[in-house]
């Protein structure tokens, strides 16, 4: 079937076989990219989720410190953004559940963090509730303390201040010794140990811990037994009587309020434990699903790539191997006809002497030639102006790009600055991070300064009172000092991100640029060899067009020698015939085996030589050589022709010949 075929099929199959090979790993390779690319989305909604969980972490760790209070310059508290966050999250797993090339198992991932996200909320909850009972707490212990120190200076100021100044005034020294007693045992056994429980329950309420709580309701008993000591002491007066038992009533709901603290605080300890438990299951198994699909992206990339591979391999052999077979089809049939054509143009040789002394019937043809030639030299001018100006402007275009190379420098030199520039920023925002970690030290250590200064007052009694007040508004300041340093290291952690982003940013445009300048020096390179080839070939015209006035003379010359070459043309005729064979298995060779059955039929066997012809004047070898060419009736009995056949034997088998 191949052996049949025509040249250009041949060819066309051969290239045909390599673009469907090509058609293939483009399919492959599109829809490998394409499986990468939903991989790749699936992924960056896992992502997405992340940082919605990452969100939810930030508002519980802003409400653990913050509670309910709703920071400067936003309009939401943290437990509101948690919610926020939490649907977020909740709507991405959705969406991540419902992507279609999600495999079953990191379906069932999603799902368990689903369920678990759920439980988080529930959990979140729990701790919102245990923050609005201690906010509760500290509303009771507020009101309970107010009373107490109320109904103490009540006492004091109506009651024990106006008796000791009666007594003064009567000098009764009985009575005043007596209320001096019940002041002195208000000042030790109520307000010192109601003090000092006030600053056990400020412990509390700062570390939380059942240490802190046995210590707070030691203190609390040891409160009301003096409670109990000084009521024995005034039982004799009602006013009293009545402070000591409102002052008992206040110390009841301050344990109930301390109790209902410490619970609320254990609870909401609990949840925190299980809100870390939740999310570091949440991370994990979203961690599982992003390194699964990333697993599934390298393996079809690696599937991608060994079939790709495979095919270009394959093509590559395919397409030797069909050149080879192409190439020997080809060139054997064709070196066989260049040995027959060799013998030919031998025989043709002999009787081209003839040609050259008779050739008027070519005088015409040469006398057109020569006015195509002079057509010619007038066209290769206007190409060797047009060559020239090509020349100009190829020397135009090197001197821009040139230009261009060295802006494109300059450019790059600009963008190193700016990154020194901006790696100097980022080196100033990392001292500047250092010095708000020691201003939040301070703060920290004037904290501690103030409650041991608090402490320090209530032991002092009376005289410290005005004193604890200053360590109160000194604690607070530090307070606001460790909270303003903790914004302002926020903000500079953000700065130096930005500023680490700028630099990997204008390191990416630096290499951007050098880049460009080399490619730029690539082209002002090129354009310099185009030019210069430019100004090789302008050079090149002018010698062809000086050669083509030389073939012009020289076409003149031939045109009247051309008349000599008509006697040797009959003899030529006789030649071409017998070349004609070897024509036919070179059309069989390009259109196959069918077109020369075909072309043979088409063709006369012989013509008789010299119907219908004038005959010019011929030399004495000119008839002898024409008496023997037109002596036989049949051109295979020809002496010529026998000649012919014996140099081009086609009596040969050439069944090989498209092989």
């Amino acid at each position: 079937m191949f052996k049949n075929m025509k040249l250009s099929m041949k060819i066309s199959a051969g290239f045909f076989m390599l673009l469907v090979i090509s058609l293939i790993m483009g399919g492959f390779a599109w829809h490998g990219l394409g499986r990468i690319l939903q991989l790749s989305d699936i992924n960056e909604g896992g992502v997405q989720a992340l940082t919605y969980m990452n969100q939810c972490a930030t508002t519980r760790r802003d409400f653990a410190i913050q509670g309910f209070n709703v920071p400067e310059g936003q309009t939401k508290n943290a437990a509101e953004l948690f919610r926020e966050a939490h649907s977020g999250f909740s709507s991405a797993l959705a969406e991540l559940v419902g992507q279609p090339r999600l495999n079953d198992d990191d379906r069932r991932l999603v799902t368990e963090v689903q369920r678990s996200s759920e439980q988080y909320l529930e959990i979140f909850g729990r701790t919102v509730a245990a923050q609005q009972s201690i906010g509760d707490a500290f509303a009771v212990w507020r009101q309970n303390g107010n009373i107490i120190t109320q109904t103490i200076n009540g006492a004091i100021d109506n009651v024990l201040t106006p008796e000791m100044q009666k007594a003064l005034d009567n000098k009764n020294l009985e009575g005043y010794a007596h209320f001096a007693a019940i002041r002195n045992s208000l000042n030790e056994d109520v307000i010192a140990r109601f003090l000092l429980l006030r600053v056990e329950a400020t412990a509390l309420t700062r570390t939380e811990r059942q240490r802190e709580y046995q210590v707070y309701q030691e203190q609390l008993q040891r409160t009301i037994d003096g409670l109990d000591r000084w009521a024995v002491l005034v039982k004799d007066n009602s006013t009293l009587t009545n402070a000591a038992q409102a002052i008992r009533e206040s110390l009841t709901g301050y344990d109930g309020a301390g109790r209902t603290f410490y619970d609320s605080a254990v609870q909401k300890q609990r949840a925190d434990a299980d809100m870390g438990q939740t999310a570091g299951a949440i991370f994990q198994r979203m961690n599982e699903v992003s390194q699964n699909l990333q697993a599934q992206m390298a393996t079809v990339g690696v599937q991608t790539n060994v079939f790709l591979i495979s095919l270009i391999i394959g093509g590559i052999v395919s397409g030797v191997l069909l050149a080879i077979f192409i190439t020997r089809a080809i060139t054997r049939p064709i070196n066989q006809i260049i040995a027959g054509l060799t013998e030919g143009a031998q025989q043709v040789a002999s009787a081209s002497g003839q040609v050259s002394a008779a050739s008027q019937s070519l005088a015409e043809g040469a006398t057109e030639q020569a006015a195509g030639l002079e057509e010619t030299s007038s066209s290769l001018e206007e190409m060797s102006s047009m060559t020239k100006q090509n020349a100009d402007n190829a020397q135009q275009a090197n001197t821009l790009a040139a230009e261009a190379r060295n802006a494109a420098q300059g450019g790059a030199e600009s963008m190193q600055r700016m990154s020194k520039a901006i790696d100097d920023i980022q080196k100033s925002s990392d001292q500047t991070a250092k010095i708000i970690k020691v201003i939040d030290e301070i703060a920290f250590q004037t904290n501690l300064l103030a409650l041991n200064a608090a402490v320090e007052a209530a032991r002092a009694g009376e005289a410290g009172k005005g004193f604890a007040v200053v360590a109160e508004e000194v604690r607070n300041l530090a307070m606001r000092s460790a909270e303003a340093a903790k914004n302002t290291a926020n903000m500079i952690e953000e700065s130096v991100k930005n500023s680490k982003n700028g630099v990997e940013i204008s390191n990416e445009v630096s290499k951007a640029l050098e880049e460009i300048v080399g490619g730029i020096a690539k082209t002002t390179d090129l354009v310099g060899e185009i030019a210069a080839a430019s100004q090789e070939q302008a050079q090149g015209i002018d010698q062809v067009n000086t050669a083509v006035a030389q073939m012009d003379k020289v076409t003149q010359q031939n045109a009247a020698n051309a008349e000599e070459s008509a006697s040797a043309s009959e003899e030529l005729s006789a030649q071409a015939e017998t070349m004609q064979g070897i024509v036919e298995e070179l059309v069989a060779l390009v259109e196959g085996a069918s077109a020369q059955a075909t072309r043979s039929r088409q063709s006369a066997p012989c013509r008789t030589a010299g119907k219908g012809t004038s005959k010019p004047k011929l030399g004495l070898a000119d008839h002898t050589f024409h008496h023997i060419a037109d002596g036989r009736a049949e051109c295979k009995a020809t002496p010529v022709k026998a000649a012919s056949k014996k140099a081009l034997p086609l009596e040969e088998d050439f069944s090989d010949f498209n092989g």
